[in-house]
C-alpha cells in the first residue's frame, strides 16, 4: 500500500484541504453577512436582494459540492492513488460555479459605479470583461468534466485549488461587506459621522434629559378613561443612493 502512495502526495492532498477548511470558513463569514442584510435592509430594491439571495444560494451549491469532493478523497476513498486523479465535480464548482458568482459581484459592481457616476463607459467595461470571463469559465468547466481525469489536463499538483475555490467567497463577501457598511450603530466604540445618526442621538439624549411630570389621579377621576403617552421614535432609516441605512441605537 506504501508504493501506491505518490511522493508527492502533499501537494496533491494538501491545498485541497486548505482550500475546502478556507472555503468553509469564508462560508460562515457570508452567512453571518447575508443574516445582517435580511434584517436590516427589507425596503432595499428587489434588484439588491435578488443579486444576494442568488448569490448565497450558488454559495450553498458550492461549498456542498466541494465538500462532497472532499470527503470523496479523505473519506471514502481514502488511501486510493488513484481517487486524486479523478475530476469528481472539479470542473462545476470551480470553473463554473465561481464564474458565475464573480460574474454576479462584478456586474453588481458595474450597476454601482454607473448609480454613484453617471458615467455609462467604466460600467459596460466592467460587464464585458465580466461576461468573458463567465465564458471562459464555463467553457473549461465543461472540458474539465469531459476529461474525466485530472492528469490528462492539469499540472502534477493541486495548487490552484486554494485561489480558485475561495475566489468566488472573496467577492461575495467584499460585495455584503459593502451592502452591510450602511448599518451604524450609534454610541458604539467608533464614532458615527452620519448626520442623522447625530440627530438621533441628540433627539435622544434630550428627551432623557426632560422632566417627565407624574399626576396623580384624584378620586373622582379613577372612572376616566387612562390617558395613552406615546413617544415618537426618531426614524431608524434613511435614503442614500438607493440604498436604505439602517441605524441601531
Amino acid at each position: 500500500m506504501a508504493s501506491d502512495i505518490p511522493a508527492d502526495i502533499a501537494v496533491l492532498t494538501g491545498p485541497i484541504l486548505f482550500a475546502n477548511l478556507i472555503n468553509w470558513g469564508l462560508f460562515g463569514v457570508l452567512t453571518v453577512q447575508v443574516h445582517l442584510f435580511y434584517l436590516s435592509f427589507p425596503k432595499d430594491r428587489s434588484l439588491i436582494k435578488a443579486v444576494v439571495y442568488s448569490t448565497y444560494s450558488i454559495e450553498i451549491v458550492q461549498t456542498a459540492l466541494s465538500t462532497v469532493d472532499a470527503f470523496r478523497i479523505f473519506g471514502a476513498g481514502w488511501g486510493d492513488s488513484n481517487v486524486l486523479d479523478r475530476v469528481g465535480y472539479l470542473g462545476i464548482m470551480i470553473p463554473c460555479l465561481v464564474s458565475v458568482l464573480t460574474f454576479l459581484s462584478q456586474a453588481f459592481y458595474a450597476w454601482r459605479i454607473w448609480i454613484l457616476r453617471g458615467s455609462w463607459w467604466i460600467p459596460i467595461l466592467v460587464v464585458v470583461l465580466s461576461l468573458t470571463q463567465l465564458v471562459g469559465g464555463l467553457i473549461s468547466g465543461i472540458q474539465i468534466q469531459l476529461l474525466g481525469v485530472l492528469s490528462q489536463g492539469v499540472t502534477g499538483n493541486n495548487l490552484f485549488y486554494v485561489p480558485s475555490m475561495c475566489l468566488s467567497k472573496l467577492y461575495s463577501n467584499v460585495m455584503l461587506v459593502m451592502l452591510n457598511a450602511r448599518i451604524e450603530i450609534v454610541g458604539g466604540r467608533i464614532g458615527v459621522s452620519s448626520t442623522t445618526a447625530t440627530l438621533l442621538r441628540v433627539e435622544v439624549s434630550h428627551a432623557a434629559s426632560l422632566p417627565i411630570p407624574v399626576t396623580m389621579p384624584r378620586p373622582s377621576d379613577t372612572l376616566a378613561p387612562p390617558v395613552e403617552l406615546s413617544t415618537e421614535n426618531p426614524p431608524k432609516r434613511k435614503s442614500l443612493l438607493g440604498l436604505d441605512w439602517f441605524i441601531i441605537r
